[in-house]
């Protein structure tokens, strides 16, 4: 077929060892984005703490809130089957996107319309953070106090509700 097969066979199971690796353990996740976005790819390049979603504006308090990304600090390279051990590490019991150091991003949900929610929101975050930092300004962080528990809990319930007319309204 002109194909090289192992490069083939070794390509597939980098592939299923991200996703694999994010849903063996979790069955409530249902969808899986894996994608390279040049702002989630620009923060993914920098040292920690620059490299994580930071409380610089209301969209990224969203993800600070909630607490719920999985950070790897080691690239593996490319063709790396075994890894989906570390990918089910990452995201845990309580995860829901692993930030992949000099790759990119892995968001999840138990539906289409939150993973895309997610996903929208989490790079819109990092395009207004990266433009932050490109001003190499003071930054004026979001207080932690203005956030509280009752807002959280809010949030976490409609969350559903507000992708579903999110995605519907976008598609």
């Amino acid at each position: 077929n002109g194909y090289d097969t192992q490069y083939d066979d070794s390509f597939l199971l980098n592939m299923l060892s991200i996703h694999m690796g994010t849903a063996l353990n979790r069955p409530d996740i249902r969808c899986i984005i894996h994608c390279h976005p040049l702002s989630i790819c620009t923060l993914v390049g920098l040292k920690e703490p620059f490299n994580r979603i930071m409380n610089v504006h209301q969209n990224n308090s969203r993800f600070t809130m909630l607490n719920k990304i999985g950070y790897d600090e080691e690239y593996g390279g490319w063709f790396v089957s075994d890894e989906y051990e570390k990918f089910s590490k990452l995201i845990g019991t309580d995860n829901d996107i692993i930030f992949l150091t000099h790759h990119g991003v892995v968001v999840t949900a138990d539906c289409i319309e939150t993973a895309f929610d997610r996903y929208y929101f989490l790079d819109l975050s990092a395009q207004i953070q990266c433009n932050i930092y490109s001003t190499q300004k003071e930054v004026k962080y979001v207080e932690q106090s203005t956030v509280d528990a009752g807002q959280i809990q809010a949030f976490k319930e409609q969350e559903k509700r507000s992708a579903v007319f999110h995605f519907n309204a976008t598609v």
